[in-house]
């Protein structure tokens, strides 16, 4: 619910407080306000409004009434503040009650559903030891699937798949289709296994794609402190 949920001027808070005040008054416990509470308000809406108007000429308006007003406005809004809170939170009262009283309508949240589909990997290139791949949820569709907030990829080095999570490499959350996977130098050539499944913005994952293998070349490797000595 936004602060300014009567409007950004003091007209437009005297226009909404005066609806909201009269609207409340006929039935207050059908939106689950005490009578006495829609009382409070009714008087002290009054005592604003009095103030209000009494501050728009010239003739009447003084110091002295405009800081009367604005005390007295700050009391109002802090009731209607409370008011407003308490109705647009009661899941008991009804939209079209909301509206009539004129307090703001919540949205609803956008539904998170789990990921049903698992996604296809695409390699799209092998430099070296380095993989770069792409996810894709559909034929139909680039990027991620609908409520997808992004995946994440696993990976294996041998030459069979694991068959359960523990022989798995976490590589990363992704947020984005593509993805890029440097694997450790070697000095033979060795096959590697990517797999990867959907996560949504909760942090619900789906299921787990089918594994596929990238054979990767032989690397030199320079041990660590090692110098490498130039031809002569």
């Amino acid at each position: 619910m936004r602060a300014n949920f009567y409007g950004s001027t003091l007209a437009d808070l005297f226009n909404w407080s005066n609806t909201f005040a009269t609207t409340l008054q006929v039935d207050p416990t059908s939106v689950f306000i005490t009578p006495q509470q829609a009382t409070d308000y009714t008087v002290l809406n009054a005592s604003w409004a009095s103030l209000y108007q009494q501050c728009l000429s010239q003739e009447t308006r003084t110091r002295v009434l405009l800081q009367q007003r604005d005390l007295t406005k700050a009391s109002l809004l802090a009731m209607a503040k409370n008011l407003v809170a308490n109705i647009g939170t009661n899941p008991q009262v009804t939209n079209p009650q909301r509206t009539a009283l004129g307090v703001p309508i919540r949205k609803s949240p956008t539904p998170q559903p789990t990921p049903i589909i698992s996604p296809t990997i695409e390699v799209l290139s092998v430099v070296a030891r380095t993989v770069t791949a792409r996810l894709i949820g559909s034929v139909e569709r680039r990027g991620l699937p609908p409520f997808v907030h992004g995946s994440s990829v696993f990976s294996h080095t041998g030459e069979t798949a694991p068959l359960t999570i523990e022989g798995w490499k976490f590589e990363g959350n992704y947020t984005k289709a593509t993805f890029t996977i440097p694997f450790a130098p070697s000095p033979t050539s060795s096959t590697v296994w990517v797999t990867a499944f959907f996560f949504n913005a909760r942090a619900i994952s789906g299921p787990a794609c089918q594994p596929i293998s990238i054979n990767l070349p032989a690397s030199n490797v320079v041990p660590v402190g090692a110098k490498i000595k130039r031809a002569a």
